[in-house]
């Protein structure tokens, strides 16, 4: 069971069926002292109502809130979904492939679209599902970008789970993770309370690859909770340094 999930959707996208106040209590009756819930961006029709982020403030004790988005790399120019007035409300930022879009003929995969996007919005803290084979990347070029911006990489409980990629694909995913020293961040990826906190088919495959526990943002509660307040302080202070986002009213 993952202590801190970082990766869960609500009746806000789609695809969830849930509330967060039902998330939540999921979480909390699973034991977590943390759910992240990342509804999806506007590029896939999530809802992101501003009085979630501007108003409700840990609304259940036994468990923490963290307020995120998953959005989405909408073009080849590494343009992402997440609306201005949103970021700076935000405790944590994942970004996956959910779009498909025109790329430059060279492109074999969509490496260089995501790499585009991180370097363009180094605000981002995780990519999702980097081993979806409906995006092929290359996971080694992704991994040396990624540790260099202090972006973790995703290690998806569901998309193993419900067979959207194979366990030979992840296996090579953490041997790579494991030779660049990139960050991971083990993730149920839930869509429904039953799932929260899930990582039954991804933490034997972990567990087999020898990643220490210290490559692992999401191992503890404590290294969790410092990781999202560490990525926070650096994208409002990079926000505030390009004044690409308006955050003078901010209160941090």
């Amino acid at each position: 069971m993952i202590c801190v999930d970082l990766h869960s959707h609500t009746l806000m996208s789609q695809c969830g069926i849930h509330t967060h106040l039902e998330m939540l209590n999921a979480a909390r009756d699973r034991g977590l002292a943390g759910l992240a819930i990342t509804d999806h961006g506007p590029a896939l029709q999530g809802r992101l109502p501003s009085p979630v982020y501007e108003r409700l403030d840990q609304p259940l004790p036994g468990i923490r809130l963290i307020k995120g988005i998953e959005a989405n790399v909408t073009d080849a120019e590494g343009a992402v979904d997440v609306p201005a007035w949103l970021l700076p409300m935000l405790d944590i930022v994942l970004l996956g492939l959910h779009v498909k879009f025109p790329r430059s003929r060279n492109d074999a995969d969509w490496t260089e679209a995501m790499l585009t996007a991180i370097r363009r919005n180094p605000w981002v803290d995780l990519i999702t599902h980097p081993v979806d084979e409906n995006f092929p990347m290359d996971i080694e070029r992704l991994a040396v970008a990624a540790k260099a911006l202090g972006i973790a990489l995703e290690l998806n409980n569901s998309k193993v789970l419900y067979k959207r990629t194979s366990p030979e694909r992840v296996r090579r995913f953490l041997d790579i993770c494991r030779e660049t020293g990139c960050r991971i961040a083990v993730c149920s990826d839930a869509h429904t309370v039953s799932e929260i906190g899930g990582d039954e088919s991804v933490r034997p495959l972990l567990e087999a690859s020898g990643i220490p526990e210290s490559q692992i943002v999401n191992a503890t509660p404590g290294m969790a909770f410092g990781f999202v307040a560490a990525r926070r302080a650096a994208r409002l202070a990079h926000l505030r340094a390009t004044s690409a986002y308006d955050t003078t009213s901010l209160i941090c």
